[in-house]
């Protein structure tokens, strides 16, 4: 089966009025997921907790083979399939955000007496090396007003955290340039959330991000970040007003940028470990934070253990040849299916390159099919496994000499071929090792394996959309059942808008920024080893 425009649902979610193409049979919860909607899933979607629940307004919704729900229209997200374009609601109450939600301090923000909180604004942003998100929200209520998120200007200077570091080092004017466009950044954010009395308005933000974008956005020397053994300028959250940090919004307005755990594990995951609840959990749980820079923390014994790990930018697209990010174009979902493949296309047009979800998708089915093996070199014509179906026998060609296998192509709308080449699966090798050679290292130093780990928290924009038996087939993510994996969406943010309107939030983000300890995977005994190691695809099916 080949791709087919006309082959995906579109599927609204309402009340957000989010619109989604799939391909037939997808799960409502991953419809959802591609949304960016998290629902709540603490049974890990095996339909036993019952807090997925969604009302269908319109369309075939039902089981897998096709067949309708029975009875009402409420049915579980986690347990029921798309069979044409629908219209899904989402009550509050089946989201993650309102399970996790920290209420508003009686008396309103902290910084606001109780007289003048009423009418004020917030915003809590989550400072990401390659995207910004910003939520406006009412402080008296914790109501979200809006919600926007835009490409960060310093990926003009460099893709990660590293080339931003090297250039800051370059001197003073560096340096201001790259805080100029985080600012600059924020500030277009300021004015796609607001009107311009909204603006005024505002009088407190909450920023977490990465030890690097944190400094960078604070004009900090940032050099010390380039060499062991990786200290940040600060570990304490710190305040600053809107003034000092060039916000274009009310001037006397209070700036909090979260606390950081060490040289890589920024506030961003003080942010995320704060709403998944980890300083609370007395069960083995592994925090996973896949981005450009990957972020680990595991809890264990009533202890919490963070590691960072430069996973670079191949999730988002980067250094992949027809790479690119997730937006509209860019083939999203890859399955091997009937004998061929059949893929999604984020806003059901014809495809552009392929962002980092469906770069998983391609090299596990890779690895099923027996097309790539765990060293990572792909099948040529000559060497293909027996029985190889000839719909996939047909994407077998070359590029630069090597073999590559081609995704899409003119017949599927494609303006040119859209090939995974031996040199993406490098690039895929090095940022899938480096995530499970971290998670590896943790686990180890606690002495415990994946099968003892109670759950797997998923966090982070690429992280919320990756298939979780994908993931495990590729080694990015342990081997454990799927059921133990839940993705928790943008936890950044989620702490940032807790801490945004609860004192208690902010004390006890402190309070987990000084209980966690910091790990440096480079120091771990036969860390090049490792490293090797993880780079090995895993064995099986």
């Amino acid at each position: 089966m080949t791709h087919n425009l006309h082959q995906e649902f579109k599927v609204v979610f309402q009340p957000a009025g989010r619109t989604v193409y799939v391909l037939p049979g997808t799960l409502v919860l991953e419809a959802a997921i591609r949304a960016g909607i998290t629902l709540n899933t603490p049974c890990g979607g095996t339909g036993t907790c019952g807090k997925c629940l969604v009302r269908k307004i319109s369309g075939e919704v039902g089981s897998r083979d096709g067949k309708p729900s029975a009875g009402d229209s409420s049915l579980l997200a986690c347990g029921n399939y798309i069979h044409s374009d629908a219209v899904i609601e989402i009550p509050e109450s089946s989201t993650f955000e309102y399970a996790h939600k920290i209420v508003c301090d009686d008396h309103g923000s902290s910084v606001i007496s109780d007289s003048a909180a009423p009418g004020q604004l917030g915003v809590a942003f989550d400072l990401g090396t390659t995207t910004v998100v910003g939520t406006l929200i009412e402080l008296n209520t914790g109501k979200e007003i809006r919600v926007a998120g835009t490409l960060n200007r310093q990926t003009r200077i460099g893709d990660d955290v590293i080339s931003r570091i090297q250039y800051s080092m370059q001197g003073a004017a560096a340096l201001a340039k790259l805080r100029d466009a985080v600012t600059a950044t924020l500030n277009v954010l300021l004015d796609e959330l607001t009107s311009a009395d909204e603006r005024q308005r505002i009088s407190k933000i909450t920023l977490a991000g990465n030890t690097t974008m944190q400094q960078l956005f604070c004009g900090m020397d940032c050099s010390s970040l380039g060499s062991t053994p990786f200290e940040p300028q600060f570990r304490e959250g710190i305040k600053h007003t809107a003034a000092e940090c060039g916000l274009e919004i009310s001037q006397d307005a209070e700036v909090y940028i979260f606390p950081q755990i060490g040289g890589f594990v920024g506030g961003d995951t003080v942010a995320g470990l704060l709403a998944a609840e980890m300083h609370e959990t007395r069960q083995p749980v592994l925090f996973v934070d896949l981005g450009t820079n990957g972020e680990i923390a595991l809890a264990h014994n009533g202890r919490l253990t963070a590691a960072s790990t430069a996973a670079g930018p191949a999730f988002e697209g980067a250094r992949i040849s027809r790479g690119m990010r997730a937006v509209t174009g860019a083939i999203e979902k890859v399955v091997f299916d009937g004998g061929d493949l059949a893929f999604n296309v984020i806003g059901n047009v014809p495809p552009r390159g392929i962002c980092g979800t469906a770069v998983i998708d391609i090299t596990a089915e890779l690895l099923r099919h027996g097309l790539l093996d765990s060293y990572g070199c792909l099948a040529s014509a000559e060497d293909l496994p027996a029985g190889t179906p000839q719909g996939l026998q047909r994407r077998l060609t070359e590029a630069d000499g090597q073999p590559a296998f081609v995704i899409a192509g003119p017949e599927d709308g494609a303006a040119e071929a859209i090939l995974i080449t031996q040199r993406d699966i490098r690039e895929i090798q090095l940022a899938v090792g480096a995530i499970r050679c971290g998670i590896n290292i943790l686990l180890k130093r606690a002495g415990i394996e994946p099968k003892d780990l109670h759950e797997v928290l998923l966090a982070g924009g690429f992280g919320y959309f990756i298939r979780r038996n994908n993931a495990c087939r590729t080694g990015l993510l342990p081997a454990v059942a799927s059921e133990k994996i839940r993705c928790i969406g943008n936890a950044a943010s989620l702490g940032a808008k807790n801490v945004l309107l609860s004192n208690a939030a902010r004390l006890m983000a402190e309070r987990v920024r000084a209980s966690t300890e910091h790990y440096e995977l480079s120091s771990a005994e036969s860390f090049s080893e490792m490293f090797t190691d993880a780079m090995i695809f895993p064995a099986g099916n």
